[in-house]
């Protein structure tokens, strides 16, 4: 553990930091150049007066950098091109209110596009999106303008909106790759893909390059998945089979990969690259692994000849014999993204190596070709094309696609490490499905809430403190799921047994979010000798975790309040430890990261330091059902019994989810508790006879027990609280039931109590009166 972290994991943390500045420098450099009338020039030099250029209103230039921009700024939707994307600068974040800076330029760059769109109505009597070098309304811009409008616009559109994206990709579903049957060697062809205008006359140039086909594809499938936001004539359009997509990609990689064996071949890594995208798009869920590992392996291979994998085949060709070939910053974004669609599905370990060692090697290649100055303008700092060798220029639409490949190693190596370091750590690791829409994170969570949160309780104000869901909710999940989460941190505690790992194993399933748990023996997995350096090493493990739930599984021992007899009666090496414990917990905290939770039986025993605002953000009691719920337990445990060991009829389970000797009696038991009591029950007396057997039945009374409080509850605001929820839950049964449940013998201790400390102060008194 030590060897990795001192090796690979501090070599890649310290190159991560670097590309944490040259982002932060690269985006600060693009909205420099931004003009709210002209977006951005075609290029800058470094040779022009004042390092300017000239400037085009090119609306592909626009929506291509702003769209960058706005997958930066990561506060806008997920996107069809940036979905992969994850970026927080390691240490030095951005300030409050840099991230919507970026993406007000991004909204710009989208206002000024659309505007040049609009201009096109008076001369064309249409909308029309212009590109230098693509003609008129080509699928690249239209991509990138969709990708842009979707990102930057307001999570609910409103109906203008909605038609002005609906517009747009009316235009670009007019692309329909040609199916030819007869030829099965050249299924797919992109016939007029792009529309030149010479002097007034439109000329249409056909392309049979991955390329453009996988925008189509791209594009067809983003829309498919918004159709609910589209009007249905487009709907209806959408409903075609990705079959001849599948076939036709495949084709293509199986193609490559022969080329690849054969020297002096046709073999293209951009074709290959840019199919494996569209394959991986076209069969998202089951995608050929071993397809997937041979076409990386060759990419790698190629890789040691061609670092930029740089493409053999033109995406477009004009009959004078000019051609335009993809930049290589488009193939590894295009790797980058299907690294993310596959992982699950293929094994994330085996691809995140391949994409790992492919975009360093590429990395290393892009980074001696920035160009920057100490004395030199701020929006001089980028990338020139790598088909032009001249350190004095910068284009910023060259710049725009490498600060997305920026982001996107940037995120790989996030992911890598943290999943090998969680590898090398043994830690204990549970994974769940991805969640995008944070919609359906808040609707899974509330679903939650109305199953676990108390029912009659919470018209009082002590029940509102017990709806433990609907805070989570409130004060961590609705801010997580939009991406603005305020709070990382939280304790739960309560009596055994009462569900605190079970709710942060829901809470990870909810946000889709790896469950991570820590146990006090991962701290002494090298023994007591080494738990200071096992604890380092855990914790700079978790720290460089993102987007995971973190529990810590009762490390109460730990955690000692320095002022308890427990903490005094530790071993030597438990005392050294629980400081350190202070600062590891806060930088956890400061990580800004992951959500930890600290889960305990015995919230009392923590010291005060750790539960101290800035280590730990919010304190939630985690405790029994109350009536309402434990009929609902009833219904569940019953329910299971008949389905997967002897059937029970639905009366006796309505039945006795009613009976108030059983909810009465299982009054501060916790689910575990009720469970075990009901299978004794049905062993005991059959599933026929076990209702009219409850009265008689002997209940074994609940773990948390009533009066093992009264030596603990003065020991903290919190415990005195866990001991009022409780006492009433018993209240509200013995009401509805007629039992005791251990409140009068409750009350007689109390009582017992209140008249042994009256009799102390009496005694105390008059021993101060005599010593007068």
């Amino acid at each position: 553990m030590d060897d990795y972290l001192a090796g690979e994991f501090a070599e890649f943390d310290r190159e991560r930091k670097h590309i944490d500045k040259v982002i932060k420098r690269t985006i600060s450099a693009l909205e420099a150049g931004f003009t709210p009338d002209t977006g951005w020039p075609y290029e800058i030099s470094l040779a022009a007066s004042g390092g300017t250029g000239a400037h085009s209103a090119s609306t592909s230039t626009i929506t291509m950098i702003s769209a960058a921009l706005a997958a930066a700024a990561g506060r806008g939707r997920p996107t069809m091109l940036s979905s992969h994307l994850d970026w927080q600068p390691e240490d030095d974040r951005r300030l409050p209110g840099d991230d919507d800076k970026t993406l007000n330029v991004a909204k710009g760059g989208l206002a000024l596009a659309l505007k040049e769109g609009r201009k096109a109505i008076t001369e064309r009597k249409k909308w029309v999106f212009r590109s230098g070098t693509f003609g008129l309304d080509d699928i690249f811009t239209l991509c990138w303008l969709v990708d842009l409008y979707s990102s930057v616009s307001d999570h609910e559109p409103s109906a203008a909106v909605q038609a002005q994206l609906a517009t747009i990709l009316k235009k670009a579903l007019d692309y329909r790759p040609e199916i030819s049957k007869k030829n099965s060697t050249n299924l797919f062809k992109g016939k007029d893909l792009f529309k030149i205008d010479r002097d007034g006359v439109l000329e249409q140039l056909s392309s049979e390059h991955a390329f453009p086909l996988l925008r189509v594809l791209q594009l067809k499938t983003w829309a498919h998945s918004h159709a609910a936001a589209l009007d249905h004539t487009i709907a209806r359009r959408l409903k075609a089979e990705l079959q001849p997509w599948q076939e036709e990609f495949s084709r293509r990689i199986h193609e490559q990969l022969s080329f690849h064996a054969i020297p002096d071949s046709r073999f293209d890594p951009a074709e290959l690259a840019f199919s494996l995208e569209g394959l991986a798009i076209s069969r998202r869920n089951s995608i050929d692994r071993a397809i997937v590992i041979r076409a990386f392996g060759v990419l790698a291979q190629e890789q040691q000849r061609n670092p930029t994998l740089r493409p053999a085949r033109p995406v477009k060709a004009e009959p004078s014999g000019s051609a335009l070939f993809p930049v290589s910053v488009e193939i590894f974004n295009s790797l980058l993204r299907t690294g993310a669609i596959v992982a699950e599905s293929v094994g994330p370990s085996e691809v995140k190596q391949f994409l790992v060692s492919l975009c360093q090697r590429y990395y290393r290649w892009v980074m001696p070709r920035l160009v920057h100055g100490n004395d030199a303008p701020p929006d001089i700092y980028g990338w020139h094309s790598e088909h032009i060798n001249n350190p004095q220029l910068v284009h910023p639409w060259e710049t725009s696609q490498i600060l997305l490949f920026l982001l996107g190693y940037r995120t790989l190596v996030d992911q890598y490490l943290s999943a090998k370091a969680l590898q090398v750590a043994g830690l204990s690791v549970k994974r769940f499905e991805s969640v995008s829409s944070s919609v359906k994170i808040k609707e899974a969570w509330a679903i939650l809430a109305s199953k676990r949160d108390p029912v009659k309780l919470r018209k009082s104000k002590l029940g509102l403190d017990l709806a433990v869901c609907e805070a989570i909710q409130r004060e961590f999940v609705n801010d997580h799921a939009v991406g603005r989460p305020v709070r990382y941190s939280m304790i739960l505690y309560g009596p055994p047994g009462t569900g605190k790992t079970n709710l942060a194993e829901e809470l990870a399933k909810c946000m889709g979010y790896p469950l991570i748990t820590v146990t006090v023996s991962d701290f002494l997995a090298e023994g007591g000798l080494q738990i200071e350096a096992r604890a380092k090493a855990v914790f700079q493990t978790l720290t460089a975790q993102k987007k995971s739930i973190i529990i810590f599984d009762e490390i109460d021992h730990l955690l000692l309040d320095r002022n308890s007899k427990e903490y005094h009666h530790a071993e030597s090496s438990i005392q050294l430890m629980v400081p350190g414990m202070l600062t590891k917990i806060k930088d956890l905290r400061s990580a800004e990261r992951s959500i930890f939770i600290i889960a305990t039986n015995y919230e009392e025993r923590i010291d005060g330091a750790i539960k101290r605002p800035g280590r730990i953000d919010r304190k939630y009691a985690v405790l029994p059902p109350d009536w309402a719920r434990r009929s609902d337990i009833v219904k569940v445990v019953l329910g299971i019994h008949s389905k997967k060991v002897r059937p029970i009829s639905d009366s006796l389970i309505a039945k006795a989810a009613k009976d108030k000797t059983l909810l009465g009696n299982t009054a501060r038991m916790s689910f575990p508790e009720i469970s075990a009591l009901l299978n004794d029950l049905l062993a005991t007396h059959g599933e026929k006879d076990f209702v009219k057997n409850i009265a008689s039945f002997e209940f074994s009374p609940p773990v948390a027990e009533l009066t093992s409080y009264l030596d603990r509850q003065d020991l903290s605001p919190l415990l005195k609280k866990e001991f009022e929820a409780l006492r009433a839950i018993a209240a509200e049964a013995k009401g509805k039931s007629g039992l005791d449940l251990g409140l009068k013998e409750l009350e007689a201790e109390e009582a017992k109590r209140a008249e042994a400390k009256k009799a102390e102060e009496e005694r105390k008194r008059r021993k101060d009166n005599e010593g007068r």
